[in-house]
């Protein structure tokens, strides 16, 4: 934001320094100054005519109204007024683009035409016409400034080889009107700035308004002294842009006369200001937006305050030629977009608020994500609320410009750093996440740091747009199909608004069925290890008696070996139940061969490991808000555990089944502690060895962890045990298995591993006997996650 501390002593600087050699600064009363009448509006944002078309309700007054209103102004003022247009005249409304899309430059002459019926004096630039496509800006400019429309945008600097519009574009004009000189300036904010696509800003810059505004006057006195000064402003509509323009005008003072400002509100839901006035600073004069109404101002005198009226346009009849003119394009309007997008009508009023719900909901069902995000200004305020059938025109009213749906992939703990921060900035509107009390909610769960998430948005927001994010931080990618949002929402509400409630009315509530907590979450953990080594000894077996061959890297053994781990996890999460499928897959050979001696093959690893658990979490608490770790879920436990290769030394191939049940505490949310009787069996084995026997089991699952080492940078942690006392009563055989691993990230999907395995088992008359297998290599993790929203 431009921040105008150093502003006031600049204004006295610059009224000092800009007086003509001759004159004096009176300590008396200011000199009297004729009055001057000034009729002013900002913002019609493209909306010359909004028809009903059959369906939704028509604006109450059309272009034509205004301009009969502005007729009937001049006509009963006693000198002929100063007229302004002050921004925003083209976009976003869907008349004006309509017509500069499908009818090129017959379009541009017929928008012409109308800024002609309505008589301006000078057009202000706002930055809804600067963030129109860069061919039909300079077809309606160029049009219009062949016309004698005069352009003024004081702060906008450009780079003519880059932005050829600028060519019929004034940074400053004067108007002679009675006698006297009026100086007509027209800055934009650059607070406006990330709300336009940044392609559209190559070759243009927006110089601090208080600066640009000095300059323009210091040019114009050259040429002869100023009666009068008018500035027209454009501002986003924020209680910051407010803010920046109440200081601004307190640093110009009596450097001007009058502030008309465009976009002064405190936000798009409410209406616009329509005057703001301080002590010492020139009054500031909002304007609605559209075409309901005219602000008159009348400067009276330098020692006497502006006076302020408001000429309403609801009850004006038409002017008759710019009806005439508008007459074919209203029919062409309703041709093209008076059709229902939707088999039935809204189910009350859809306003701004619930349609932006509804596209939320459908960019996330559409790019298969789990959250959706959408700058607040992308969804325009102009057509709601919406009653009775939707039409085409108030979709692409509500949404008037093209952008391509994509996904940003997050792991949980980025998510956090990046999007948690900017929840709270009012450009960003978010579906799927929510942060209270300290803590990270995603669909009414809570955040997995240590897994990745799939966002679904547009390039704007992603590249920092309304300066949400900075600029490339979150990694876009389109969809493969680069869908247009606005067709997908078509496509939407044309076929799918009854496929969840079998309703087909319009209703963000109930179109999406169920809230997405209660709906079933799926999420898919996978990791690949593979180690790989051989050793190859040539030409030393022949040579070595007499050649003397002894170097040890020459004398060791031929050897190859591979050894290999896929652990997939299948989380599925409902509102009561969860349910973890787990494989384990371990296998690994190694072959030697001693110099002189035959070659030996042997396994180095063989196990094959497959369970599902099942807890149930309802005794907690159902709605899950505030879960209390000393109340159990009851679980349901069924484990396989086999091998690739039977060894020799057992007569049965390994293929043990496991089945228990007990209860489960989770003191924290990423540890899980069970325990409870079951019953093993070895299905393929005969006599004592296939005998069912009972177990007592007890365990621990540490899902993954992120663990923090620099911003943006997260290892995991994860691990299990599993302690079984099987038989009690007979074999009494203890077993342990215990499984850690610790990865740091290289590379995106690649690891740095350390990890171990032990298994451990002591049956009754005999000492324990243990294996360990460390880990330490790269491994290459995957994971998605699926909800059916």
């Amino acid at each position: 934001m431009t921040v105008f501390r150093w502003a006031p002593l600049l204004a006295i600087y610059i009224c000092i320094a800009s007086l003509p050699a001759n004159a004096q600064v009176s300590n008396g009363d200011p000199p009297s100054r004729a009055p001057l009448e000034l009729l002013f509006h900002a913002d019609l944002m493209g909306d010359f005519a909004v028809p009903g078309c059959g369906g939704s309700a028509a604006e109450p007054a059309d272009y034509a109204s205004l301009v009969r209103v502005i007729a009937t102004a001049r006509e009963q003022a006693a000198a002929p007024p100063v007229v302004l247009l002050g921004g925003n005249t083209l976009a976003p409304g869907l008349f004006a683009r309509g017509l500069l899309a499908r009818d090129g430059d017959e379009g541009a002459r017929t928008l012409a035409q109308l800024i002609r019926l309505g008589g301006y004096d000078a057009v202000a630039l706002g930055p809804h016409d600067l963030g129109l496509a860069r061919d039909r800006l300079m077809r309606f400019v160029q049009t219009a400034a062949k016309t004698g429309i005069p352009f003024v945008a004081t702060n906008l600097s450009c780079d003519v080889h880059q932005q050829a519009f600028c060519a019929f574009v004034k940074r400053e004009l004067v108007i002679e009107r009675g006698g006297q000189r009026i100086g007509i300036l027209a800055t934009i904010s650059p607070l406006v700035e990330p709300s336009i696509a940044r392609p559209l800003l190559n070759g243009l810059a927006f110089e601090p308004p208080m600066q640009a505004i000095a300059s323009a006057l210091a040019r114009l006195r050259k040429s002869g002294e100023l009666d009068k000064v008018v500035l027209m402003t454009q501002m986003p509509r924020t209680k910051m842009a407010r803010s920046e323009l109440e200081e601004l005008a307190r640093a110009l003072g009596p450097m001007v006369d009058v502030i008309l400002a465009g976009g002064l509100a405190l936000d798009d839901e409410q209406g616009a200001l329509r005057l703001i006035r301080q002590d010492g600073s020139p009054v500031i004069v909002g304007s609605t937006t559209g075409t309901a109404s005219l602000a008159r101002v009348d400067l009276l005198g330098a020692s006497q305050p502006p006076t302020v009226a408001t000429i309403e346009t609801r009850d004006a009849s038409a002017d008759p030629p710019t009806a005439d003119l508008l007459s074919p394009h209203l029919k062409q309007y309703c041709e093209r977009y008076g059709d229902s997008v939707a088999p039935a009508a809204i189910d009350g009023a859809l306003t701004r608020q619930s349609f932006t719900k509804y596209v939320l909901s459908i960019m996330r069902k559409d790019a298969n994500a789990e959250i959706a995000l959408i700058n607040r200004g992308f969804i325009k305020a102009q057509p709601f609320p919406i009653r009775g059938h939707l039409q085409r025109a108030d979709l692409y009213r509500a949404i008037p410009y093209h952008a391509a749906v994509g996904v940003v992939r997050l792991q949980g703990a980025d998510l956090e750093r990046l999007l948690v921060p900017a929840l709270p900035n009012p450009e960003l509107v978010a579906l799927g996440v929510e942060g209270a009390a300290g803590k990270v909610l995603v669909n009414g769960r809570p955040l997995d740091k240590a897994r990745a998430y799939r966002i679904a948005t547009i390039e704007f927001v992603a590249s920092g747009g309304d300066d949400i994010f900075d600029e490339k931080a979150l990694p876009f990618s389109p969809l493969a199909t680069m869908p247009d949002l606005r067709q997908t929402v078509e496509g939407f509400l044309r076929t799918q608004t009854a496929s969840e409630d079998d309703d087909p009315d319009v209703d963000a509530d109930h179109d999406f069925g169920a809230a997405a907590v209660r709906r079933m979450l799926t999420v898919w953990l996978s990791d690949l290890t593979l180690d790989l080594s051989n050793t190859i000894i040539a030409g030393t077996r022949a040579v070595m008696p007499t050649a003397g061959y002894d170097a040890p890297q020459l004398t060791r053994a031929e050897q190859s070996s591979a050894k290999g781990q896929l652990t997939s996890v299948v989380q599925l999460r409902s509102l009561r139940q969860t349910t973890d499928f787990r494989f384990n897959g371990l296998y690994g050979y190694t072959r030697n061969q001693p110099q002189g001696q035959p070659k030996v093959g042997a396994e180095i690893a063989d196990l094959l490991q497959f369970s599902v658990l099942n807890s149930y979490r309802g005794l907690r608490d159902v709605s899950l808000k505030a879960p209390r770790a000393a109340v159990p879920d009851p679980y349901a436990r069924v484990l396989f555990e086999s091998e690739f290769t039977k060894p020799s030394e057992r007569a049965f191939h390994h293929g043990e089944l496991t089945a228990s049940f007990g209860a489960q505490f989770t003191p924290v949310p990423k540890l899980r502690v069970r325990g409870g009787p079951g019953v093993r069996k070895q299905l393929v084995a005969d006599g004592d060895d296939g005998k069912t026997l009972a177990l007592l089991e007890a365990g621990a699952i540490v899902d993954p962890l992120a663990l923090p080492l620099a911003q943006g940078v997260s290892a995991r942690l994860e691990g299990l045990v599993d302690y079984v006392f099987v038989d009690p009563t007979g074999l009494a055989q203890h077993q342990l298995k215990t499984t850690a691993r610790l990865s740091v990230p290289l590379v995106p999907r690649l690891f740095f591993t350390l990890g171990a395995d032990v298994y451990a088992s002591r049956a009754e008359g005999k000492g324990w006997a243990s294996a360990v297998d460390t880990l330490v290599g790269l491994r290459a993790h995957f994971d998605a996650a699926h909800q059916n929203l």
